[in-house]
């Protein structure tokens, strides 16, 4: 199994599938929830941009830390 890392040295090497599916459910859920809000009558137009901004953040976070997580190549032992 291929060893994953997680870290600054990680943002150039590819991330795993488990991630790439990860970040696609958590920032596609905020997208939706988004839309829901945006779509609601009854909640105010302070309180909609007040969620609207943290789904928005935690879209950033997410898209943040799976670009911190990748595949660790393997070493040669030759050299």
């Amino acid at each position: 199994m291929k060893e994953v890392g997680f870290g600054f040295p990680q943002v150039f090497n590819s991330p795993p599938k488990w991630v790439i599916a990860l970040v696609i459910v958590f920032y596609l859920l905020a997208f939706f929830a988004q839309q829901v809000i945006n779509g609601d009558p009854v909640i105010t137009e302070v309180k909609k941009l007040q969620y609207i901004n943290y789904l928005s953040n935690f879209q950033t976070l997410v898209l943040g830390i799976a670009s911190l997580i990748g595949v660790k190549k393997k070493e040669d032992d030759n050299e």
